[in-house]
């Protein structure tokens, strides 16, 4: 994989660098590496993806939203290809993840409202330029999801999926439009409590814009001790508030926030047992019935 790597960097036009010092993976993802410390190459299998997460980038460095800043090749292209794979590289965003609950916490939650709302912003007009899939995630829930918990032997309480299908009205009345879909804090880079990038847009989708807001919201409440979920609220109103300075949240997003915010669980859990990650599925589970028991508590207008 070394030399593959090393011939994928040796296309672009970068700085200063003559040789891959150490490449070394980034995170989690299988597909991605950190380059001598400064720059981040990404392979792509799907062109659609690649083209997709480009054009976003393009879009939102223009609307003046802080996302990474893509390096072109010594030929002018914005990507290389090695052995049919695509690969492109990216400068390394200054900053790392923040803990959710960390110093400053409400500080970075409003900042994070206010770019939020501005991503949104830049993100809508992309309706009309990127070929994306108008996904229905309660469609998802009923015909995928739901299914597959029942399939893999995992049981959720009938009242908590009674009360997640019963979203489907609200949700159809969301206002709708691209987002970015994956907003959990590991995708968020602060140095200094300020946020500095939003990063992985692979697999931004049409939705309810409402999903973004609670999808980086609920995440926090993963792991959360019954102190940082008390925390949580004060959290939360602090990011909302931040948002609504620049975009306003309507009333049918208000209502529909607990059914949100309980439906984000189940994406996870799902996920983990696709995995199967049985540690982080019991995990999920006891953040379901945590969000499902504490839902009246979910009225932030």
């Amino acid at each position: 994989m070394e030399e593959v790597i090393g011939k994928a960097v040796s296309q672009f036009d970068t700085d200063g660098i003559t040789r891959i010092s150490w490449a070394e993976q980034a995170g989690l993802n299988t597909s991605s590496w950190f380059i001598c410390g400064r720059y981040v190459l990404k392979a792509f299998t799907d062109t659609d993806i690649l083209n997709k997460v480009l054009c976003t980038n393009a879009h939102m460095r223009q609307a003046g939203v802080p996302v990474a800043k893509y390096c072109r090749t010594k030929t002018g292209e914005r990507y290389a290809c090695v052995d049919g794979v695509f690969y492109t590289l990216a400068e390394k965003s200054a900053g790392l993840p923040a803990e959710p609950y960390s110093e400053g916490c409400l500080e970075r939650a409003y900042s994070v409202g206010v770019y939020m709302a501005a991503l949104h912003a830049a993100l809508k007009p992309l309706d009309a330029v990127l070929r994306l899939n108008d996904f229905d995630s309660m469609d998802d829930l009923r015909r995928v999801i739901l299914p597959d918990i029942s399939h893999m032997g995992l049981t959720i309480g009938t009242d908590i999926i009674d009360y997640c299908l019963g979203f489907a009205g609200s949700y159809n009345r969301l206002p709708r439009q691209v987002i970015h879909r994956d907003l959990h804090p590991g995708n968020l880079l602060f140095e200094n409590n300020k946020l500095t990038a939003f990063i992985d847009f692979d697999i931004c989708q049409i939705n309810a814009r409402l999903f973004d807001l609670c999808y980086y919201g609920s995440t926090f409440l993963f792991e959360a001790d019954p102190e940082q979920r008390e925390k949580w609220f004060d959290i939360f109103t602090r990011f909302l508030f931040g948002y609504n300075t620049v975009s306003d949240i309507i009333g049918d997003e208000y209502e529909s926030m607990p059914q949100m915010l309980v439906h984000v669980p189940l994406l996870f859990i799902h996920f983990w047992l696709n995995k199967g990650q049985t540690d982080e599925v019991e995990k999920g589970v006891e953040w379901l019935n945590w969000s499902f028991e504490n839902r009246n508590r979910f009225c932030f207008n």
